[in-house]
């Protein structure tokens, strides 16, 4: 399964990454869409684990994931679709 994003192979010597859900954030009041980062907490837990991620196309920004990570995001009991998320490397987060 491809999610939306040159390509690379995970390499397990570089780190890891991991995509999560934010649990609270507040937005910017001057552009409804900004999130201000001082403020995001994300859950506990990944939604997509470092082990779920297969590979990533940095020209199409699209990741391939496993068929677990896929059954995670289907699980979820709202849409995905608009929910803001984090990408965590090695724990710090460095895109919401």
């Amino acid at each position: 399964m491809r999610v939306r994003g040159a390509g690379c192979e995970k390499n397990s010597s570089d780190g890891k990454v991991e995509l999560y859900l934010l649990d609270s954030y507040s937005k910017f009041e001057d552009f409804s869409y900004r999130i201000d980062e001082t403020t995001v907490k994300t859950k506990a837990n990944p939604l997509i684990s470092y082990e779920d991620f297969i590979s990533y196309d940095s020209r199409n920004y699209e990741f391939q994931i496993s068929d677990k990570a896929m059954r995670a995001i289907n699980d979820v009991e709202q849409s995905v679709h608009g929910v803001a998320f984090a990408v965590k490397a090695n724990g710090e987060i460095i895109n919401w």
